[in-house]
């Protein structure tokens, strides 16, 4: 029984961290915020294999007309 309640006070503290301690959230705000997640670590996951500042040296190399 301890381990369920300490199970269910840690997914109340990650709600409310994510959240601002809201007590009902839509849930286009769930799936935006899951997006966001998700987009910050294929970003990191990028960076990491390819190196270098990611979108910023993409942004150049399409303005410049060439691929690095």
């Amino acid at each position: 029984m301890d381990f369920l309640k300490a199970e269910l006070e840690r997914k109340k503290k990650l709600r409310a961290e994510e959240f601002g301690g809201k007590k009902y959230v839509k849930k286009s705000e769930i799936t935006a915020v899951r997006e966001g997640k998700l987009r910050a670590e294929e970003e990191a996951a990028w960076i990491a294999k390819h190196g270098g500042s990611g979108k910023k040296a993409d942004a150049e190399a399409g303005a410049l007309g060439t691929t690095i």
